[in-house]
């Protein structure tokens, strides 16, 4: 399936990347290449972001259709990977998470 086909909260392994060399290169040194899990945290119509090794990533949807990925199944409880600070609730507490956000349940 298309990268643009997942739905958010989601666990993938990309399978191929077809996108032209400047664009693949530039993914390559962000960490993204065939082969590694990424999680789709947020998506729209216009693209999404992704979350590689702690690192948010924001990719348009053109870049996304040319990324074919494969879903991973989870047997861990399927929890929010992150959260932003604003939907927080006052009282409650957080902590930071391999760079990224996250509420304490």
């Amino acid at each position: 399936m298309k990268m643009a086909q997942t739905r958010a909260s989601g666990t993938y392994k990309i399978d191929s990347l077809a996108t032209t060399k400047e664009i693949t290169v530039h993914l390559n040194d962000l960490g993204i290449r065939t082969g590694v899990e990424i999680v789709v945290v947020q998506k729209d119509r216009k693209g999404g972001i992704i979350l590689h090794q702690g690192t948010r990533i924001a990719l348009d949807a053109r870049v996304m259709e040319q990324i074919d990925v494969t879903e991973r199944s989870s047997s861990k409880p399927s929890l929010p990977l992150w959260i932003s600070y604003k939907s927080v609730k006052a009282g409650r507490s957080i902590r930071l998470v391999q760079k990224v956000l996250c509420a304490v349940v």
